[in-house]
């Protein structure tokens, strides 16, 4: 029986965010100040808005506090979901998030980032395909299609929103 985020109790819902935004909030000190220390910076630049150098690799700190919320919420609104979909998920955020830390550390060439983002998002496209049940080949490679390069074209919009002001 699938349920809604919405028929969950209000109080755990709201006490499972106000734990995975300090959980967040800690990592993203943590990442901040081991990228301080390691010269991990982003300095001013034609392309850039910030005015003084500024840590990379905060996204790794959010996202390690984000993943126990989704979690939560998976297993709260989707309790029968099977294995290999979790795991595909697990898979696509982990490969977004070590191109992304492996970028933060020494700048990799765009193309390499560029496929690996494609490649997780079509993971996580077989993820909610297969997630969704049965669909005719032809649907299934339209929609994947149409799921990884709207997946990819996000990650790769947050990915320069985010180096706008480091």
């Amino acid at each position: 029986m699938m349920h809604s985020v919405w028929s969950l109790d209000p109080a755990l819902l709201a006490s499972a965010c106000t734990l995975a935004a300090l959980l967040a909030w800690l990592c993203i000190r943590l990442t901040l100040a081991y990228a301080t220390r390691r010269g991990m910076l982003d300095h001013p630049g034609r392309r850039r808005s910030h005015r003084l150098p500024t840590p990379r690799g905060g996204g790794l700190g959010l996202l390690l506090g984000a993943l126990p919320l989704m979690a939560f919420a998976w297993l709260a609104v989707a309790p029968t979901e099977t294995p290999a979909t979790v795991l595909a998920i697990l898979v696509a955020v982990t490969l977004v998030l070590g191109v992304g830390w492996l970028d933060d550390h020494a700048s990799r060439h765009p193309l390499l980032r560029f496929t690996v983002h494609l490649l997780a998002s079509a993971v996580a496209a077989w993820a909610v395909l297969h997630g969704l049940g049965f669909w005719p080949w032809w649907e299934s490679v339209l929609l994947g299609g149409l799921f990884t390069i709207a997946a990819a074209w996000s990650i790769n919009l947050h990915n320069f929103m985010d180096g706008i002001d480091g």
